[in-house]
């Protein structure tokens, strides 16, 4: 079975987990070959720089989706699961005001829509000032 459709609550998700355990489920809320190879990658760097390294996502999308981050939420739950983060306690949606210094592990998702762009992502994965000359 093959699963795209985004926005599932936790119950819907829950019943495709349960599925999967009898047949073979390919869910993904992006089924470009690009982005999931992307998502490899992402989990992969994320692994391997390890805390020390800040991850902004900022996702491109036209106004019309309905969904605006689904495929950046899942870029940043590979990053947590990385390293080895819950996603709840890390994540910030969009930032306003004065914000403070920015916490050591801290996942940011930025969403932007706009008339009629392609989606695009950009994940970036800098090094932070600790350490690096």
């Amino acid at each position: 079975m093959v699963v795209g459709t985004t926005g599932l609550d936790a119950k819907e998700g829950a019943v495709i987990r349960r599925a999967s355990r009898l047949v073979p489920i390919v869910w993904s809320p992006n089924m470009s070959l690009g982005v999931n190879v992307l998502f490899a990658l992402v989990e992969e760097a994320a692994a391997t720089l390890g805390l020390s390294y800040d991850v902004e996502i900022t996702r491109l999308i036209t106004n019309t989706k309905r969904r605006a981050q689904r495929t950046a939420l899942r870029l940043a739950e590979k990053v947590a699961a990385a390293r080895k983060q819950k996603l709840r306690d890390v994540a910030v949606y969009g930032r306003s005001g004065q914000t403070g210094e920015r916490p050591t592990g801290q996942i940011a998702v930025h969403a932007i829509r706009m008339g009629d762009v392609v989606g695009d992502h950009t994940s970036a994965l800098p090094p932070t000032a600790k350490g690096w000359n």
